[in-house]
């Protein structure tokens, strides 16, 4: 039997016992009244007065408790209900960080099969000997760059360990390959700046797993390209957030002198 149930028992007992006092009062008051001394009888009936008092007083101590009885299970319901509500709103939560998460991660791996497809599309010389394709396209560029470099060295002069002067040449390359390196920087701008505006906790996953897929070419683009003007402002300080140089190699670079164009956490 539940706790109400025993409740519902107890507080039947209890009127029954009362009736049943009562009709004891009043089958002995009515008795009394059929006696030729019915003020003998009636001495003997205030023992019944008596007992009516305090069975009378029991009854209200008895419903005391049983009103202590019932807000004590009330309030035990009210912090069951209560834990079951915390219990249903962290669950809720769960479920909105999983849902976030999942729609966070949807749109990340679109946005990065959409980078990888812009660079297998990449192409030079279709109609050539010297058809390239895919991250070669870019590997040629690097080499391209570097060679413009050495050659304005030669010609021209210049001192290759000043920033300035490489980003000049930069400059001048992404001039013929804008069509080639445009939509691949503004790609990767994208997505780590999805990443970045996002609410996930852990960004730098995600930003991990971009760099993982960089090639030392693209890595090394990605360092001349985001000191010029073309990347300096916005995706330079992502790029010193997300240590996406982690993996440049230094012997790729101009000059050793130009590791210091960014900030340490960038490696």
């Amino acid at each position: 039997m539940n706790n109400e149930g025993k409740e519902k028992t107890n507080w039947c007992g209890l009127v029954i016992l009362m009736l049943a006092v009562v009709a004891l009062w009043y089958g002995f008051g009515q008795y009394a009244a059929t006696m030729d001394k019915p003020g003998v009888y009636g001495d003997m009936h205030g023992a019944v007065n008596a007992l009516f008092s305090g069975l009378a007083f029991t009854g209200v101590v008895f419903a005391i408790f049983m009103q202590k009885k019932e807000l004590e299970l009330q309030r035990k319901e009210l912090r069951e209900t209560q834990k079951i509500q915390e219990n249903q709103r962290l669950e809720f939560e769960k479920q909105n960080v999983t849902i976030a998460i999942q729609r966070f991660e949807n749109t990340f791996f679109q946005l990065l099969s959409r980078q990888n497809q812009i660079i297998a599309d990449l192409e030079i010389g279709a109609n050539s000997n010297k058809h390239m394709c895919g991250r070669d396209v870019l590997s040629f560029i690097y080499r391209r760059y570097y060679g413009t470099i050495m050659n304005t060295l030669k010609s021209k002069g210049g001192d290759i360990s000043n920033v300035a002067f490489c980003c000049d040449i930069y400059m001048e390359v992404y001039g013929s390959f804008e069509d080639k390196l445009g939509p691949y920087f503004r790609g990767l701008y994208t997505l780590i700046k999805f990443v970045d505006q996002s609410e996930v906790e852990d960004k730098k996953l995600y930003t991990n797993i971009v760099r993982s897929q960089l090639s030392s070419s693209e890595i090394s683009l990605m360092f001349y390209n985001c000191v010029t003007v073309l990347g300096r402002n916005k995706f330079k300080p992502m790029i010193e957030r997300y240590s996406l140089l982690k993996n440049v190699s230094f012997e790729a670079l101009l000059s050793a002198e130009h590791y210091g164009a960014y900030e340490s956490t960038a490696y």
